[in-house]
């Protein structure tokens, strides 16, 4: 079937790249003709300019706090505009490669209605959060007509639920003829299953969907490309200013005798270190997981990656409910921690009773059912 993929994979996050690589790459080993569709929303590609721009208001002048941050990010968008220029150029060279297969024609709302294809699937990533996305879109709610099938493999609007006024532009989703709908948390299925008398599933990330191998055999990783000859500590965290998270590094490197790379989206005045990476995209950041020794990470896909390589990390984080599920599920809630004190370097990371093969099972089924299903379809008319 022709399938195309409707997510964030203009986003300049190697999480958000990796997802929808994912997605479409195991729709392709399954024999389907599995494309992402260049579709943009403009207020999330607008956070991706080779040149961030930092906008200044009146109201900012009477929130001085408000205009001191912004004062402060313009000082950092200057410090580190070099490596901010590198770093968008190896994300523009990955979407156009692995993701867009040289095809980096953009295409507007009614270019995607018009498509001729057999299936939509929209997912996974939080699309749809309206903050993110500047209030809900339609082309991800895929509220549009067209005479191919639709579905949802993971969507998700970074909550739980979804507000009472809000669930009105959920109808025709949920009421219609959509069968398949799938979201990324589990909590948030079971309350959209229980609100409009639907079978909502919760699935996994797609990056589960593929294995180490898979990995590994795609973009060469045993090559050891981008990455430092000596031993290291791979460390990546969202919150860039975690202290806490600082000091774990500093304690676990200096322990185990290693070297530290530190993976930050921007350079910072106020974090001196030398081993500040910042020109890097998804392939350095694939290489410097499988390559590491240790990973310390605040993030979900930093967690994710680590559990997929199998290496020794921790998720140090107060408190997340998307990454507390996936370390419940796969045995692995001795891995979170709060803290640097909470550091125990006598234990490795034990993998003896994470089955990646049974954590995805489900997930794979709800695709290939919903593949089978449509295909047969296709084929009856």
């Amino acid at each position: 079937m022709r399938i195309g993929i409707l997510t964030f994979h203009y986003a300049h996050n190697s999480g958000a790249c990796l997802q929808a690589f994912a997605l479409k790459t195991y729709l392709r080993k399954n024999g389907q003709d599995a494309q992402l569709i260049n579709y943009k929303n403009q207020v999330i590609n607008n956070l991706y300019s080779i040149k961030p721009k930092v906008k200044i208001s009146f109201r900012d002048f009477v929130h001085l706090d408000a205009l001191i941050k912004k004062i402060k990010l313009i000082r950092d968008y200057r410090y580190g505009q070099y490596e901010w220029r590198e770093q968008h150029k190896k994300f523009e060279m990955f979407i156009n490669k692995f993701l867009l297969d040289g095809d980096n024609n953009v295409l507007n709302s009614q270019q995607v209605k018009n498509l001729d294809i057999d299936l939509f699937i929209a997912g996974s990533d939080q699309i749809w959060n309206k903050q993110l996305t500047g209030g809900y879109d339609d082309i991800y709610l895929l509220n549009f007509d067209t005479k191919a099938h639709k579905a949802f493999y993971g969507a998700s609007n970074g909550s739980d639920e979804i507000e009472s006024n809000d669930l009105f532009v959920f109808n025709d989703v949920f009421l219609g003829t959509n069968k398949y709908i799938s979201t990324r948390e589990p909590n948030l299925a079971v309350f959209l299953s229980k609100t409009f008398n639907r079978n909502v599933q919760s699935v996994t990330d797609p990056c589960f969907l593929l294995d180490k191998e898979d990995y590994i055999n795609i973009f060469s990783l045993n090559n050891r490309k981008y990455v430092p000859n000596k031993k290291y500590l791979f460390a990546y965290f969202i919150s860039e200013r975690n202290k806490r998270a600082k000091e774990a590094v500093s304690m676990i490197a200096h322990a185990l005798n290693l070297e530290i790379v530190e993976f930050h989206y921007r350079k910072s005045r106020d974090l001196k270190h030398d081993y500040q990476t910042c020109n890097i995209g998804p392939l350095e950041f694939l290489n410097l997981i499988h390559h590491a020794e240790f990973v310390l990470t605040d993030s979900f896909h930093g967690t994710v990656f680590s559990i997929i390589f199998k290496k020794n990390f921790y998720s140090i984080y107060k408190d997340d409910v998307r990454k507390n599920n996936l370390l419940e599920k796969l045995n692995l809630t001795e891995r979170h921690i709060r803290d640097f004190r909470d550091v125990d370097l006598n234990k490795d990371t034990d993998f003896t009773n994470v089955n990646l093969s049974k954590y995805s099972f489900t997930s794979k089924k709800f695709l290939n059912d919903m593949i089978e299903e449509y295909e047969n379809d296709k084929f009856r008319k």
